[in-house]
């Protein structure tokens, strides 16, 4: 119950009404329901426009480097797969370079010395490889983009380099041991590196898209590499 002497004095009606000196309640709703003004709106847009310069050229250096390292993705699970089946079926796994951007997988058949499709009855029902035939995506070729500097033991001008000799041409094999070696001589393992890079047909392109997969021929070892003024290892 609300007594004549607050009334008199003003208690309640500080509850409900607003100080003179802010205004009446009406003033201060129009006030609440004020937007913003053309030049607030200009200088918002301004700003925006300005960071969008700067982040659209990062963004797309970000998709080259996702696509870059999406195709030697392709080529160490390639290399990996090809491996374990070779070790867990105990079979000769071969592997050919047809095209700057093919990688295709077989089963090596020593006595013919050629490499037979992957597939049930060469196999003996064995499990096969998700995909025998590997193309690189995004545009990607096996390549070095001639690069004026390469760390040692790299090689320099061809793509796909094997115990020191362009493996363009050769057919690789991994063994049931596991061991990776040439198809001529099984018995000796061979070291390698894959050079990866994209082509805008002369293949004269950016060197920070350039990739690079080595492996081990005794343990099948893979690491990857990017070039940052040098190759340097991707972790």
């Amino acid at each position: 119950m609300v007594r004549d002497d607050d009334m008199t004095y003003g208690k309640t009606a500080d509850i409900y009404s607003f100080p003179a000196s802010r205004g009446n309640a009406a003033d201060f709703c129009v006030r609440r329901q004020a937007g913003f003004t053309m030049l607030e709106l200009v200088v918002v847009i301004a700003i925006i426009a300005i960071i969008a310069g700067f982040t659209v050229p990062n963004l797309m250096g970000v998709r080259e480097n996702l696509r870059a390292n999406q195709a030697m993705y392709q080529v160490m699970d390639s290399l990996r797969e090809a491996r374990m089946l070779a070790l867990s079926q105990r079979i000769n796994i071969c592997m050919n370079f047809p095209e700057d951007n093919r990688i295709e997988a077989g089963l090596w058949d020593i006595d013919s010395v050629k490499c037979d499709p992957l597939d049930s009855a060469t196999t003996g029902g064995a499990l096969q490889l998700t995909d025998p035939s590997t193309t690189l995506e995004g545009g990607y070729w096996f390549n070095d983009n001639d690069l004026d500097e390469a760390k040692p033991g790299f090689g320099k001008g061809a793509g796909i380099v094997f115990g020191g000799i362009d493996a363009t041409d050769r057919t690789l094999v991994f063994t049931v041991e596991g061991f990776l070696t040439d198809a001529a001589d099984l018995d000796n393992p061979v070291n390698g590196t894959i050079f990866i890079g994209p082509s805008d047909g002369v293949r004269n392109v950016d060197n920070r898209l350039a990739r690079a997969v080595t492996i081990i021929g005794a343990t099948g070892h893979l690491n990857a590499f990017h070039y940052r003024n040098g190759w340097k290892s991707v972790r």
